[in-house]
């Protein structure tokens, strides 16, 4: 048995849900979801999709005082958020997951979410026991919920009817995020993968070793065009779809983090050695003789109508990084295949 509670669902959450934990266990077992219709978040095609799964009935809690209001108003919120798997009798293993994730793209893959997991053998042992007594309260909790919560077959033509007559119905809000858009954008032909996709996506800082640049301006002059990983593009704004060699995927605005520098436009493209190219400000006009062996960090200025798109560079070494690294929330090492080393601080 499966029962899932959440305040709303989007048809993308649905989809990765239910793709997951797809397997004969799972199409076997008898399904209840309840997914508030609250402010009219849920998107009705997700309420579809859920009851079309095998064994499965979706329940609405408080759907007639919603209903009710032209704003699709509660009286009070539906704002639960657990995941429970079960047997059908309690001498066999459960689990359960609650916290704070809806039934969607970003709260099943993309965002940050404080859930807790748990689960009993089908022997427990004594302190396991006890602590099997809070998934009893709360399927016992979930069992009343479901008594008095609404069909979805019963509303769903008045709740669809709401829905596309609110202002501006559209997807959840978390599913807007620019990490989730880049998620659920279409895979064919990617060139990094959707974990790595979203991480460069929400990285605040993107470091690399830069070993020796080459001399694309002449044998006189310091290089200013990096090589860097394929995909590295997103970090700077641009889709992870596979390109053509020698493609131009735009520009955005970069300053090197010295007094008095202005901002420049610098192009990124993909090229020909099928490595992501960063053009670079002149080394020499903001005050650095080279940018060869140090670490060059680009820091994503905050979003905002002064910074779009905006980026500061600083050519620095292996201790900055190290010390950005360890007071930030996260980070990720990665390697190229020729060994130098760059990666993501969050």
């Amino acid at each position: 048995m499966v029962d899932v509670a959440v305040a709303y669902a989007s048809t993308a959450g649905v989809r990765l849900l239910d793709d997951a934990l797809t397997n004969p266990r799972w199409d076997r077992a008898s399904k209840r979801f309840l997914v508030s219709i609250d402010f009219g978040i849920t998107q009705p095609q997700a309420l579809d999709r859920i009851a079309q799964l095998s064994n499965s009935e979706v329940r609405i809690p408080n759907a007639s005082q919603v209903l009710a209001s032209p704003s699709l108003l509660p009286r009070s919120t539906f704002h639960a958020k657990a995941f429970i798997f079960r047997g059908a009798s309690w001498s066999e293993s459960c689990a359960s997951v609650v916290g704070s994730a809806n039934l969607t793209a970003s709260a099943l893959a993309t965002g940050s979410e404080i859930v807790v997991g748990q689960s009993w053998s089908s022997r427990p042992s004594r302190s396991e026991r006890r602590q099997l007594q809070t998934l009893r309260n709360t399927i016992a909790w979930f069992d009343d919920a479901w008594a008095t919560s609404v069909p979805w077959c019963d509303i769903r033509d008045a709740y669809r009817d709401a829905y596309r007559g609110k202002p501006r119905p559209r997807k959840p809000p978390e599913e807007r995020t620019a990490a989730t858009r880049q998620y659920l954008r279409p895979t064919a032909g990617p060139d990094v993968s959707s974990s790595l996709t979203i991480q460069l996506a929400n990285a605040r800082h993107l470091w690399i070793d830069t070993g020796t640049i080459s001399k694309n301006r002449g044998p006189q002059k310091p290089g200013n065009q990096l090589d860097t990983p394929r995909g590295t593009r997103v970090f700077f704004g641009f889709e992870s779809t596979r390109v053509p060699k020698n493609h131009n995927f735009g520009k955005v605005e970069m300053r090197v983090r010295r007094p008095g520098t202005q901002f420049v436009e610098r192009s990124v493209r993909f090229g020909n050695n099928e490595m992501d190219k960063i053009n670079l400000p002149i080394p020499e006009q903001n005050g650095l003789d080279s940018y060869d062996h140090s670490y060059l960090l680009f820091t994503r200025l905050a979003p905002g109508p002064e910074a779009a798109d905006r980026f500061e560079l600083d050519a620095t070494d292996e201790k900055a990084v190290r010390d950005l690294k360890s007071a930030a929330v996260n980070s990720l090492d990665l390697t190229m295949t020729s060994g130098r080393r760059y990666g993501l601080i969050f």
